[in-house]
Order: C-alpha cells, then structure tokens, then sequence
C-alpha cells in the first residue's frame, strides 16, 4: 500500500514540478527571445518560399499566355512548343473549357 501511494505522490509532484518548470520558463525573458526568434525566421522561409513558388507560377502563366498569343497569330504548335518550352500536356490542359 506504501509503494502505492509513494508512486502517486512521485507522479504527482513530477507533474507540479513539470508545470512550475513550464510557467517558469515561459516567463523567461531568453525563452521568449529565442520563441520570438524562431517565428521570425519561420515566417521569413515562409515569406520566401511564398515568393518562390509565386515566380514559378507567374513565369508559368507567362509562358501560356504567349504560347495562347502564338497560337492565335496562326503559330505552329510545334514552334509554340519549342519556343515557350511547354510540354503539349500544358498547353492543352490550359485550354479554356467550352
């Protein structure tokens, strides 16, 4: 019964002394530095990953709007191909649906 009431008692004041230690550290001017440092370079790859993949996808648009523009002066699609770098699949995959 002793044994019992002894690992409850362990268990319990590890989770008190877990708590306090977590408030503590929380209110820790360093911790809050080094949180506040982490968001800020989170939100930086964040933000540069956001304009990369915005780039990729703008020069992708670009591409298709000027093989759309080729296609309409009467362009070969084999010359729209290889001059834009697009592949058949997205070109005809941007076709607007009718």
């Amino acid at each position: 019964v002793l044994d019992i009431y002894t690992g409850m008692h362990d268990r319990k004041l590890a989770q008190a002394l877990g708590k306090k230690r977590r408030e503590l550290m929380i209110e820790s001017p360093i911790y809050r530095e080094i949180l506040e440092e982490g968001l800020s370079k989170g939100r930086a790859e964040g933000e540069a990953e956001g304009l990369r993949k915005g780039q990729v996808e703008g020069a992708r648009k670009a591409k298709l709007e000027t093989a759309k523009a080729m296609l309409a002066e009467g362009i070969a699609i084999e010359t729209v191909l290889r001059v834009t770098g697009l592949d058949r699949e997205s070109l005809e995959g941007s076709a607007p649906e009718e």
